[in-house]
């Protein structure tokens, strides 16, 4: 897998990089920093992935490797993987290869390129803090194409970080890091809330589900 340089690709999405995000990330950062251990991220895969799986933000794959690791309840019959940036593309697609994912290098805000109503489940784990915005409605497009794809019924989920508000245990240290993340421009999440998170998901739709761990908070809920 080469490591060149990529313009459009943040150092940290390069594949050297990405070698050490499961240690720094969902390894340390996950368990000391933000205080919701990445059990915690297996889980929901684990409890909501349908047949066909769209995952948005890959990172390495790791969650959805561990997921299905063991033969899940409702085995993979088609993934998918859309990101941004190649180098999270290509670890994720090579760590996942023997589900056969098709992978799309697309903007989370823009409209996916996959059929309407085609994905029986869709993750967007660690994404909604990266995406830029004063506040998660003004990311809320990301919610919009993912309700497009996902058939009615369909499970929805994700998780992402909070450095604020009613229910948020965020450290001394896990603010102090996300706000030299901020200040690099690999977060965007200074005015992000759990109760516009709650809003924009309830106005798109059902069994609106959230629970926040330590800084992070988890969301499950259904298409219509």
């Amino acid at each position: 897998m080469p490591d060149t340089p990529n313009p459009s690709s943040p150092v940290i999405y390069r594949p050297r990089t990405l070698a050490l995000y499961d240690t720094l990330v969902l390894g340390a950062s996950c368990r000391w920093v933000w205080r919701c251990p990445a059990e915690n991220l297996v889980e929901v895969y684990r409890d909501h992935l349908g047949p066909v799986h769209l995952d948005i933000g890959v990172g390495t794959g790791h969650l959805l490797d561990r997921a299905t690791a063991a033969e899940p309840a409702t085995p993979l019959t088609g993934l998918h993987l859309l990101d941004t940036y190649p180098g999270p593309l290509s670890t994720a697609a090579q760590r996942l290869s023997r589900h056969q994912p098709r992978t799309y290098r697309a903007d989370a805000r823009t409209p996916f390129p996959l059929a309407p109503a085609s994905m029986d489940s869709v993750g967007s784990t660690f994404l909604l803090h990266c995406l830029p915005g004063r506040g998660i409605t003004e990311k809320a497009v990301l919610f919009d194409n993912i309700a497009a794809v996902a058939v009615r019924g369909g499970a929805v989920f994700g998780a992402t970080l909070l450095p604020h508000g009613p229910g948020v245990h965020a450290t001394v240290q896990a603010r102090a890091l996300m706000d030299a993340y901020n200040r690099a421009g690999w977060l965007s999440n200074r005015g992000d809330t759990v109760g516009d998170l709650k809003r924009e998901l309830h106005a798109r739709f059902d069994q609106v589900q959230v629970r926040v761990v330590g800084c992070v908070a988890l969301w499950t809920a259904v298409a219509r």
